[in-house]
């Protein structure tokens, strides 16, 4: 399944959570889709998995569910993007944690 769709198939479960927390834009970025709130990337998806912005006040609950950190291979070995997480199955599940982690994910500056 390509990004593009993936990423639209996840606009669609994310109504709820776009009701609540403002419209949510998608856009191509790098083979993937950005996801941006108020001009802000927010999440993205990549080869299937939606991704959040997170930082270090909300990275643990992401390890605490076993996610893992996007990463992608080079040449030169294998690049780890900390700054984005991938969302938990059981949060996708949940729309109330879903927009609350949406939420802290559209509050987080990524540098």
């Amino acid at each position: 399944m390509t990004s593009a769709r993936r990423a639209d198939e996840f606009l669609a479960h994310l109504q709820d959570v776009r009701e609540k927390i403002g419209p949510i834009e998608a856009s191509p970025f790098f083979g993937g889709v950005a996801l941006r709130l108020d001009g802000r990337q927010f999440a993205m998806v990549m080869n299937g998995p939606l991704y959040f912005a997170v930082d270090d006040a909300t990275r643990p609950r992401y390890e605490h569910r076993g996610s893992e950190s996007f990463a992608y291979a080079t040449r030169r070995g294998r690049v780890t993007v900390s700054a984005y997480m991938e969302v938990p199955a059981d949060v996708l599940e949940d729309h109330a944690l879903l927009r609350a982690w949406a939420w802290d994910a559209a509050q987080t500056r990524v540098t």
